[in-house]
């Protein structure tokens, strides 16, 4: 029993800490930070509906090697384009994302998994494809890394077509649904800026906890 309270403790300071390490930042540059995010609105907004679909589709698009903040760009997406046309965006630059990674790995090997992934998120994206790929290829979709990480890994170890896009595709659209409904809904409240900031906030929440999670083992 005492052992059991101990991981349940460990569990709720492992909670504390993700939640402290992105909002810390936050509340010390949130005086530039909200100004910075209306502007970048504004701007969006100012922007034909082409132009701001092409922004967040090839930016999407690059997200497999860049440090591309995808769930910012899907809350925009939901801003500039409505719910349903930024999904739409949205969920298509995902895809091509994972297009891109998944045939280069396939192609290229282990050299591209090495390029852009860590050898300890291929181990935590390999462990979980052990009990079942479909569940790690749509568990890693919205992580920060493991999302990269599962889909060159699936390229290198040549997981068929038929095995790897019907995961990938149910759950970049229920991505790209949740941050475009997130975005549009916020506008139409004027909390656009807290919409920014959450869903700025969440991938930053998910590697804290996978962090701990692991130091905790």
């Amino acid at each position: 029993m005492s052992q059991q309270n101990n991981k349940n403790t460990s569990l709720l300071w492992m909670v504390v800490f993700a939640l402290a390490i992105p909002t810390i930042p936050f509340l010390l540059i949130g005086w530039w930070l909200e100004p910075t995010i209306e502007s970048l609105a504004n701007s969006a907004g100012a922007m034909q509906p082409w132009q701001s679909a092409s922004v967040i589709f090839f930016g999407l698009a690059i997200d497999i090697f860049l440090p591309v903040p995808s769930s910012v760009l899907l809350t925009f997406a939901g801003q500039s384009l409505g719910a349903w046309q930024g999904t739409l965006v949205g969920w298509m630059g995902l895809n091509l994302s994972a297009a891109i990674g998944y045939w280069s790995s396939r192609k290229f090997g282990p050299k591209v998994l090495e390029r852009f992934s860590s050898t300890a998120a291929v181990d935590d994206v390999q462990h979980l494809s052990q009990w079942s790929a479909w569940c790690a290829l749509i568990g890693c979709r919205p992580l920060p890394i493991l999302a990269e990480a599962s889909v060159l890994l699936a390229g290198t170890n040549h997981v068929p077509t038929i095995q790897f896009w019907p995961p990938v595709l149910l759950a970049n659209l229920v991505i790209a649904l949740a941050y475009s409904l997130l975005g549009e809904f916020a506008v139409r409240n004027d909390w656009f800026i807290s919409a920014v900031i959450v869903s700025m906030v969440l991938p930053l929440i998910f590697v804290s906890v996978r962090y701990f999670w692991k130091r905790s083992k």
